[in-house]
């Protein structure tokens, strides 16, 4: 397994107003169940009041009857939102809201293209002015395939931040990791926007398989081999100590034979040795 260079993603830089992206989608689940089922939103609508802020509302909603949504700043500059509070969006900033109505979560979900480890950063940061009078709060959630890896309650302007450890976490592709904006403490809740960049370090086989490939065409001593080798020592020893027995053997009787020829040669020299 080899790691090449990681891909990137960024909720703000990759917004789709028509929401059909297979990465990206914003939608809602029901209130109180973070866990429950994701409905896509489909009903884009501009702001009116001509801020440059569109929305992604449920169907049968519009601009202030039910806040739930997902809001795009489409200006390149800072832009105020103005109904009964000021709620302030960066540049090509996006805001989510929850339910006022039913409580429902908002929320912007990420489906993993491939698999790999991961590093996530998410900040969570209230931008309505409303906050420094009404001292409310809103929950923040982020969830990985409906198992909850942060949550917190978002408070007065201090930001709620989730970064992911050194390592990262392992995510597979088509996991789906929730960013989720709910109700707060006593059932508040405020204009929130929400900032999240990933990075994935990508898994390949491709240098492995080419590199198999490779150590496969050379030559490797194999079992096999071993085996092979094993015997031709075997069969070289046992050569040996026969070619030794024989040798023993044949010079035994040549001697025999050479010293039977002296000793008759011997007796016809000695006299009276033959009678």
């Amino acid at each position: 397994m080899s790691i090449s260079h990681p891909l990137v993603w960024s909720l703000s830089a990759n917004f789709s107003m028509q929401n059909s992206d297979t990465i990206w989608s914003y939608g809602s689940k029901p209130g109180y169940l973070p866990n429950g089922e994701f409905s896509r939103m489909t009903n884009l609508l501009w702001d009116t009041k001509d801020s440059g802020v569109v929305a992604l509302f449920k169907e049968d909603n519009t601009w202030n009857k039910d806040w739930l949504g997902i809001y795009y700043n489409t200006k390149e500059t800072a832009t105020l939102l103005v109904y009964n509070s000021n709620m302030t969006f960066i540049a090509h900033g996006v805001c989510m809201h929850p339910g006022n109505i039913a409580k429902e979560f908002a929320v912007a979900r990420f489906t993993a293209p491939v698999n790999g480890t991961y590093t996530i950063k998410v900040k969570f940061l209230h931008v309505d002015d409303y906050v420094k009078e009404s001292n409310t709060t809103t929950g923040a959630y982020v969830i990985h395939n409906n198992e909850t890896i942060w949550e917190e309650i978002i408070r007065d302007y201090i930001p709620g931040s989730f970064i992911t450890n050194s390592d990262g976490i392992r995510i597979n592709e088509n996991d789906t990791i929730d960013f989720l904006l709910g109700i707060g403490v006593g059932g508040a809740y405020h204009m929130t926007s929400v900032d999240v960049d990933i990075s994935a370090w990508q898994e390949t086989t491709s240098t492995t398989t080419t590199q198999t490939a490779s150590l496969s065409s050379l030559p490797k001593p194999s079992s096999e081999n071993s085996v092979n080798n094993n015997n031709n020592r075997k069969i070289y020893l046992i050569g040996g100590s026969i070619g030794l027995m024989l040798g023993l053997i044949i010079g035994g009787c040549l001697a025999f034979i050479y010293f039977q020829y002296r000793k008759k040669n011997k007796r016809l020299l000695i006299p009276g040795s033959n009678d």
